[in-house]
């Protein structure tokens, strides 16, 4: 019987075969090799298909995506997956070389654990240049995982899942955007999270990123709207999973939603819309949390300048 690895790695991807390549090369170079790497193509016409082809082997297994979407292809994935550990890695993203290594040393330090989460944190990086790091989740400045969650950036690809975990949860397929919120709101209800004093993930900073190519000036008004109804979808489907799950902090988090597309909108000159969604922002919640936006919305409004914060 052939043993299963410890980890399986997990790549989406769609139509970008050369940041693929990078990511690929950075998972397979990991200074810790007891991995399978799984591939699920969304359909690519830009000569994926024909790299991955040259590339597969025992360590490396291919699946086309037929449902579609970077959720579709992560369910893919963690369906084919046989090692204890699941880790995903976004097509246009890079591991460091230690992050599987630090990671199963955690593990080994905890025993093998089926019921946490561990965490390592990420870096922005832009033009082969890291600028700045993620927030680690903090239970001294956050209170409890769910919060951190909730109100953070908590990104399913700086985590190791326990497999066992995944049984009964999937991405989900029907939004397209929230996609890793809410994932990880249903998974961590079950589970701790665990953060490690580790950042291994390179989150790379792009104009063909998702979240860029979504927002434009002709769409960004429908967008925040469908955005912000994936949020209430979650609300309405599994407020009952968690007590915090409750309505007061989905308005907060509507109204930190809204607040990000008005920075952005400022940023883009567009003053009426940008004032429009500052707004609805308002009529969910006004909180100190959000300060650092409502500084940002300020700043382009008197210095006339774009705004760099992602709506995530």
């Amino acid at each position: 019987m052939i043993k299963s690895p410890i980890f399986s790695v997990i790549v989406p991807t769609k139509n970008r075969i050369d940041l693929l390549t990078e990511c690929i090369n950075s998972i397979l170079c990991q200074t810790f090799q007891d991995f399978e790497l799984i591939i699920v193509d969304d359909q690519s016409s830009d000569g994926t298909d024909i790299y991955l082809n040259r590339i597969s082997s025992q360590r490396i297994r291919v699946y086309k995506n037929n449902i579609g979407g970077d959720s579709g292809g992560r369910n893919i994935g963690i369906d084919a997956a046989q090692g204890e550990y699941v880790c995903i890695c976004d097509d246009d993203d890079l591991y460091l070389p230690n992050y599987l290594l630090d990671f199963y040393n955690e593990l080994k330090s905890r025993g093998f654990p089926s019921d946490v989460v561990l965490r390592t944190n990420f870096a922005y990086f832009k033009s082969g240049k890291v600028f700045k790091h993620g927030e680690n989740y903090d239970i001294l400045k956050h209170g409890n995982h769910i919060k951190y969650t909730m109100f953070g950036f908590c990104h399913s690809c700086v985590i190791c899942i326990p497999r066992i975990l995944l049984k009964d949860i999937e991405f989900p397929i029907h939004i397209k955007q929230w996609q890793d919120t809410y994932f990880l709101l249903r998974l961590l209800v079950n589970c701790r999270l665990e953060q490690m004093d580790t950042a291994n993930y390179l989150y790379r900073i792009h104009g063909r990123m998702g979240s860029n190519t979504m927002i434009t000036q002709g769409s960004i008004e429908d967008n925040a709207d469908i955005h912000v109804s994936y949020i209430e979808d979650f609300y309405l489907n599994f407020n009952t999973l968690h007590p915090l799950y409750n309505r007061k902090n989905f308005n907060k988090i509507i109204a930190t939603k809204y607040l990000e597309y008005a920075s952005n909108t400022m940023g883009l000159k567009n003053y009426n819309l940008g004032f429009k969604f500052l707004m609805k922002s308002l009529s969910y919640s006004v909180d100190f949390i959000n300060w650092k936006l409502y500084l940002i919305f300020v700043r382009n409004l008197v210095f006339d300048k774009s705004s760099s914060y992602k709506v995530s």
